[in-house]
């Protein structure tokens, strides 16, 4: 017979979960940088990267690269090959 664990998750609270899931943190990162550090998050690994390769800064407008300009930048790309708004937008 199987048996339900709806019982056990109603004892949990989200006060619960979050403090369980972020309190429990891996200690040993899997990536790092050359000189040794450990990123900290996505956002923070890609201004590094981009640093390291001299590309944090756009030549032709002076504007800071971010990992959302990113996006916007694969939007630009697809849309200028032909792909359709509404397919890009799912």
């Amino acid at each position: 017979m199987r048996q339900s664990f709806a019982p056990l998750l109603a004892t949990f609270t989200i006060e619960l979960l979050f403090e369980t899931t972020f309190n429990e943190r891996v200690l040993h990162k899997l990536f790092r940088f050359s000189d040794g550090s450990q990123p900290y998050g996505l956002a923070s690994t890609f201004k590094h990267m981009l640093a390291a390769a001299g590309l944090s800064k756009d030549r032709a407008t002076g504007q800071q690269r971010t990992l959302y300009s990113l996006r916007h930048t694969y939007a630009t790309i697809e849309l200028m090959s032909g792909t359709d708004i509404h397919t890009l937008a799912l």
